[in-house]
């Protein structure tokens, strides 16, 4: 007899217990780089498209803009019209009142006190993350609790658990719900998993109530973006259709659709439509741009890296489903969106995150092929040792000399902390463009405030290839031509190596030449650090005599007098585009 027959109240509070451990747990887990987001006083967040998040979050906490349908701070002058949408921005520019007021209420002093924004941003994910870790063990409980399971089929005792500690602990999953890392993912994660779980209801008994919770979640998901979701409800839709298409019509599901249909209208009311047909052009720079995107890489089945995030077990998830099936038939129809989402990671790396979801949600399925708790649970806990190996490599890089990753976490800190201090060099009243690397364009634009002629999104391909442009051109001549084309007032440069290699992949170039921003990169130097102490001790004459001799000498190093090196430092350079033609 199990406890909870014996005395359901114990067993209860021991429930509310263990999931609050799970979700202390969670949050602990997302918040393992805080040393990387928190440096020196200051904020900063995990990539490129948080920056460009972040700055679409402060134009509706400082400007009071509710929807955002255009980027001016990316792809100058023409803008994007992103894919981006307003659900996270609020739940940022919200949780950043919810600061300001705890700050005020307590009277604290921190160095965070007048970073609310910032520390929002950082905290939303890990939230996030809590809350669906609590929606997964709330859900898991009530389906093993489920009077309408099938008589013959019961999860082993306290397998729900293990729906919950997984989502905890999965290095993909705590990816897309990681401190400073305030990207759609993580709301994406929390709707779709109430999306689903409460498909999962519906397919014991169809219920009005557990429909409308559905209608809500899909419809939010599908606010937030077209595309995983989209997919996803496509293959759930189809599944019903081949199981029970009684989900499209039933008197007790029409409230759901109703509310399902009302929300998307609103969205799209408010958000406009945000899709349109790429040009030729614009499709063949995709391909070649995607390339030196990690996330739209394919994922290699023989590698490691999906046993890191899903466990060992997951090799023979197809086998532990098909012997559940026996019992319960659902476990097909979770084995279907499963090998949907296997196959669209298999193309994309970016699915790995609802894959893993997936796979959280199947597991009680899965334990229950093992028929006992006692064998069910060291069989799930022994097949998670890839994951340990993952953890251990992150939370202890010392142990790891070969890996350097405390080397590389240092470098990182260092990198970001130089580069914003090129762009708080860049700050002034007035719009003035910058050409940088894709990569680093969000950041510089959300720190200095000033618009980017790149981006990092495929709507910014425009502009990223005017930046390619660029730092391919073959000599001073060039370069300035196209400075004044683009409007450009700043140029921030970085590893020329790094910088010709990734412009000629995304141009599909491949000349023999050393482009001229080798050169700029190199022989880049500030006139107010070679001259300093002379323009001290000089009198105002000789002053304005020692600056044209140093442009002239700057002009005569750097090959042109349209650049002028403004700051410089161990990783990058800033120049300013000088006014009037060569």
């Amino acid at each position: 007899m199990r406890l909870q027959e014996i005395c359901p109240g114990v067993s209860r509070l021991l429930s509310i217990v263990a999931l609050a451990l799970l979700c202390a747990l969670a949050f602990a887990a997302r918040c393992h780089t805080v040393r990387d987001v928190l440096v020196e006083g200051r904020i900063y967040f995990a990539d490129a498209d948080c920056y460009s998040r972040m700055t679409r979050a402060r134009m509706a906490a400082e400007e009071g803009h509710l929807f955002i349908r255009t980027h001016r701070f990316e792809n100058w002058p023409a803008g994007t019209r992103p894919h981006t949408t307003a659900p996270l921005d609020w739940l940022i520019v919200a949780t950043k009142t919810v600061l300001d007021g705890a700050f005020t209420l307590t009277g604290a002093t921190s160095v965070l006190r007048n970073q609310t924004l910032d520390l929002a941003g950082a905290l939303i994910a890990p939230i996030l993350g809590l809350l669906t870790c609590a929606w997964l063990g709330w859900w898991a409980r009530l389906m093993q609790r489920n009077a309408n399971a099938p008589p013959a089929f019961a999860w082993p005792a306290g397998t729900w658990l293990a729906v919950p500690f997984f989502f905890a602990i999965s290095p993909i999953l705590v990816h897309g719900t990681l401190l400073g890392r305030p990207d759609h993912q993580a709301l994406l994660l929390l709707l779709l998993s109430v999306a689903l779980g409460a498909e999962l209801i519906l397919a014991r008994s169809l219920s009005r109530r557990w429909a409308i919770v559905a209608g809500v979640a899909w419809a939010c998901a599908l606010w937030v973006s077209l595309y995983e979701p989209l997919v996803l409800f496509g293959v759930v839709s189809a599944v019903w259709g081949g199981t029970n298409r009684r989900r499209f019509a039933a008197v007790e599901t029409r409230p759901g659709w109703i509310i399902f249909v009302l929300i998307l209208a609103v969205a799209f009311a408010c958000e406009g439509w945000r899709i349109s047909w790429p040009d030729e052009t614009l499709r063949h720079a995709f391909g070649r741009w995607k390339q030196t995107v990690g996330e739209l890489a394919p994922l290699d089945p023989r590698g490691p890296l999906l046993y890191r995030w899903l466990g060992a077990g997951v090799v023979i998830t197809p086998v532990l489903l098909g012997l559940t099936a026996r019992r319960d038939r659902l476990s097909l129809a979770v084995a279907t969106v499963l090998i949907a989402l296997f196959a669209l990671t298999l193309w994309q790396l970016r699915w790995g995150y609802f894959l893993a979801l997936g796979f959280a949600m199947s597991l009680p399925w899965q334990l229950a092929a093992w028929r006992r708790a006692w064998i069910a649970w060291p069989v799930f806990v022994l097949a998670l040792w890839p994951m340990a190996q993952d953890w251990d490599e992150k939370l202890f890089p010392e142990d790891h000399p070969e890996l350097g990753s405390e080397k590389r976490h240092g470098v990182h800190r260092l990198e970001g902390i130089h580069l914003r201090g090129i762009a708080e060099s860049m700050r002034s009243p007035e719009p003035r463009p910058f050409i940088a690397p894709w990569w680093l364009s969000p950041s510089l634009a959300y720190w200095s405030r000033q618009p980017g002629i790149a981006g990092s999104s495929h709507q910014s391909l425009p502009g990223i290839s005017r930046t390619a442009r660029f730092f391919l051109a073959a000599g001073p001549d060039d370069a300035e031509r196209l400075a004044r084309e683009f409007g450009a007032k700043w140029i921030v440069t970085d590893d020329p190596d790094r910088l010709v290699e990734t412009s000629r992949q995304l141009l599909g170039e491949s000349g023999s030449f050393t482009p001229y921003v080798s050169h700029l990169h190199e022989h880049g130097t500030p006139r107010e650090r070679v001259n300093e102490e002379d323009l001290r001790a000089a009198s105002p004459q000789a002053r304005q005599r020692l600056i044209e001799m140093a442009d002239r000498a700057e002009a005569d190093e750097l090959g042109s007098s349209a650049f002028s090196c403004v700051v410089k430092n161990q990783f990058y350079k800033l120049f300013a585009v000088k006014e009037g033609s060569r």
